[in-house]
């Protein structure tokens, strides 16, 4: 892999989309609103993360330490990019915004999803909200991704390792990867305004990437992958971003 996190993301999205498609083939049902790609990761979601996550205990801890482990400059990322383009008074979910469409049109999604984003655009507000309302929607969407209940106005959300994968995958990985494929997001490593806490985005979205690969990886061939062996490896990242970053994971 390559020295530089951000651009073992980018090798590791890559692999992730040709073992999708190598796994998959092109026989899936698609939906005309996203890509052939996107069909197969969306396909991915309940056929091969959720599903190994149900029936494997060692599994499921990893995706959950995982989810919990996502530095809040992540969640603060998603939380921002659903909310810039978050159009509430939408009745079509298709035009409720760029990030919020991607999550909503992941079909199995429950309808508990579409009142949470409603409802973070109304407390932190939607378009360009201030910087002290991206860290408290990312402090929320922190909360929401490692499986906490949350309320708010008040109703009550807790949501499905399913919707929250897809929340990852649709609403983080996917598109941090196009932000750095078509040069809107820069690369840490030469942006003048880096701190250490900057490189917790880039290092987790390689790591959860990883994860999933990893999992992919174990569906298509299993008698060459030992689940213990994938767990371990994902614990030990977990636990390397940990003591490398320290405090700086929640800033």
């Amino acid at each position: 892999m390559p020295r530089r996190i951000d651009c073992s993301f980018d090798s590791t999205w890559e692999a992730l989309d040709m073992s999708c498609k190598h796994l998959h083939g092109i026989s899936i049902g698609e939906n005309s609103e996203l890509s052939f790609y996107d069909n197969l990761r969306q396909f991915s979601i309940p056929l091969i993360w959720t599903q190994q996550y149900n029936n494997n205990q060692r599994i499921a801890l990893a995706i959950d330490e995982s989810l919990s482990a996502l530095p809040l400059q992540s969640c603060k990322f998603l939380a921002k990019r659903i909310l810039h383009s978050f159009d509430p008074a939408a009745t079509n979910e298709r035009q409720r915004g760029r990030v919020a469409k991607r999550i909503l049109l992941y079909p199995r999604n429950t309808q508990m999803v579409r009142h949470f984003l409603d409802a973070l655009a109304k407390k932190f507000g939607h378009g360009t909200v201030p910087a002290v309302g991206v860290r408290k929607a990312g402090i929320v969407a922190r909360k929401m991704m490692a499986g906490s209940e949350i309320e708010l106005f008040g109703t009550k959300f807790v949501f499905s390792t399913e919707v929250r994968l897809s929340f990852l995958l649709n609403g983080f990985l996917y598109i941090y990867r196009n932000e750095r494929l078509h040069g809107t997001k820069p690369s840490p490593f030469i942006s003048s305004k880096a701190t250490i806490k900057t490189f917790t985005l880039a290092h987790s979205a390689f790591l959860m990437t990883h994860l999933l690969l990893l999992l992919i990886l174990n569906k298509w061939d299993p008698g060459n992958h030992d689940s213990s062996d994938i767990c371990f490896n994902q614990c030990q990242n977990l636990e390397g971003s940990r003591r490398l970053y320290g405090r700086h994971v929640d800033r």
